[in-house]
């Protein structure tokens, strides 16, 4: 039998986990991107989720090799985020509702949604993902046909009965005096934009640790440093042990994350 260890506190990513952000920093990014004759694919995205923003924006120019500086970038990008951040919502319980719908469109088709198209769908906007998956298995459709819109017609209704699956557990936690705080590399101003329209919700946690502007986050992600800030914020007369926190975070860019966790 494992021997699992006491989780007495948990830590919560923001972006993609707790709330629908991460399809607007692509929308962001292609916005300014597209001027160059660029595109912030699925690779690059995934190569730099969970960065500060400026180390992000380095790492961007590189890839892409751009004609301009990471500060450039970073004040073009900026303004979309001004305007698309302050709409961010609850990351509702859909992945499987669309698993499920995308499942009766290619099975009809002898294909099973599974595998590596699953990755490259996750947190793309729904037009996207769908003609991603109408790409990977070579179907004989195209997004506008009827049948797709009378799927996504099925899709809205039940996302629409679905209540957010991390409210829920955030305030099951709450509720049985499991301690929890936010760890995002979001900045102050970052983090007042996306949560603008959810401050009842972000008052659940017992402290929040911005990465972005937070002083004692010596270095970004993928480094352990703004968990383990966290985590030393629980308490200071009786300092939480590492081993007992229990971190909910989305990873998808690579084993070099996974390894700084250990």
């Amino acid at each position: 039998m494992a021997n699992y260890k006491n989780v007495t506190h948990c830590l919560f990513d923001m972006d993609g986990l707790l709330i629908d952000t991460e399809y607007r920093y692509t929308e962001a990014y292609n916005k300014v991107l597209n001027k160059y004759g660029k595109n912030f694919s699925w690779e690059l995205k995934a190569s730099i989720m969970g960065f500060h923003f400026n180390e992000a924006a380095k790492r961007v120019v590189e890839f892409l090799e751009l004609p301009i500086t990471p500060e450039e970038l970073m004040d073009q990008v900026t303004p979309y985020y001004d305007i698309l951040f302050p709409d961010s919502q609850l990351m509702p319980d859909s992945e499987s509702v669309y698993k499920t719908i995308y499942n009766k469109i290619i099975s009809k088709f002898g294909h099973n949604y599974e595998g590596e198209v699953v990755f490259q769908v996750l947190g793309r906007p729904e037009a996207v993902g769908i003609n991603l998956i109408i790409d990977y298995f070579k179907l004989p459709l195209s997004f506008e046909e009827q049948q797709i819109y009378r799927i996504q017609n099925v899709m809205y209704h039940f996302l629409n009965l679905l209540s957010s699956r991390a409210e829920r557990l955030l305030r099951h936690l709450v509720k049985h005096n499991i301690p929890i705080a936010l760890a995002t590399s979001s900045s102050e101003k970052s983090y007042e934009l996306k949560t603008r329209k959810l401050k009842p919700f972000f008052e659940l946690f017992h402290h929040r640790v911005l990465g972005g502007s937070d002083p004692d986050v010596k270095h970004g992600k993928p480094a352990p440093d703004i968990f383990l800030v966290a985590a030393s914020r629980f308490s200071d007369s009786n300092p939480v042990q590492p081993s007992q926190v229990l971190q909910w975070l989305v990873v998808l860019a690579s084993e070099e994350f996974l390894l700084t966790q250990d």
